[in-house]
């Protein structure tokens, strides 16, 4: 039982401590921060032409960062592809 509760601590405390930078790039996390950007700046139509046509990601899945960081609609995310 101490064992368990020893790995168990260490473990939660590496994954939520140096894991999430660690492995940070292998899960899109520079999309994040564009769209962090975007927000701040208040430009979601250069943060979709940016990814979308450069890096080839599909306008569904920066639909995602832009309800979910900008606080848009469906709706409202999907006119900034249509604009």
């Amino acid at each position: 039982m101490i064992i368990s509760l020893a790995f168990a601590l260490v473990f939660g405390y590496h994954y939520f401590t140096a894991y999430p930078e660690k492995a940070g790039p292998w899960f899109d996390s520079h999309v994040k921060e564009a769209a962090l950007e975007a927000k701040r700046i208040g430009n979601w139509t250069g943060f979709a032409q940016q990814l979308a046509i450069a890096e080839g990601y599909a306008p569904v899945s920066l639909r995602y960062y832009m309800i979910h960081y900008g606080g848009m609609s469906c709706s409202e995310s999907r006119r900034t592809f249509t604009q």
